[in-house]
């Protein structure tokens, strides 16, 4: 039942999708999105455990895209974008350089923030982290030393 309501609900209530989610059926906004809870609803019904960090991993407060830099101005120009997310914001970094996968969750290790892991499905390489509410702050040039 609870199936067939979503897959019916672009159709028959448009104007309620655009106020609950605040996207327009016939958008691809909101078949990414749809799909997306679909597959968390299919997940749920066949008992498949639930991911905690699921939702915010995939719904972030704030995208950094990286393009091709290295990880050391990644993490420097991350720091700023941190401290302006604050507290329990969850921010993707796209990064292509192949440290990424090693160099983030060890400096989210060395300032406290929670690192999320690659971001499933994303279309470049792209690695989610939850700002701390209290963290080590770095150096403003060197982002692998504790200020």
């Amino acid at each position: 039942m609870a199936l067939f309501s979503m897959a019916s609900a672009g159709i028959s209530f448009p104007q309620l999708v655009r106020a609950v989610w605040g996207l327009d059926p016939p958008l691809p906004e909101f078949a990414e999105h749809y799909a997306r809870e679909v597959e968390k609803l299919v997940g749920h019904l066949r008992g498949a455990p639930a991911r905690k960090e699921w939702f915010p991993v995939n719904m972030p407060d704030l995208v950094v895209d990286g393009g091709d830099k290295l990880c050391v101005q990644l993490l420097i120009e991350l720091r700023g974008h941190v401290r302006t997310a604050g507290p329990g914001a969850v921010i993707h970094l796209i990064a292509s350089d192949p440290a990424a996968p090693v160099d983030l969750p060890a400096w989210c290790h060395l300032t406290g923030h929670t690192y999320l892991g690659p971001v499933p499905g994303a279309e470049r390489p792209t690695y989610a982290l939850r700002v701390a509410g209290e963290s080590n702050e770095t150096e403003d040039a060197n982002p692998w030393h504790v200020a």
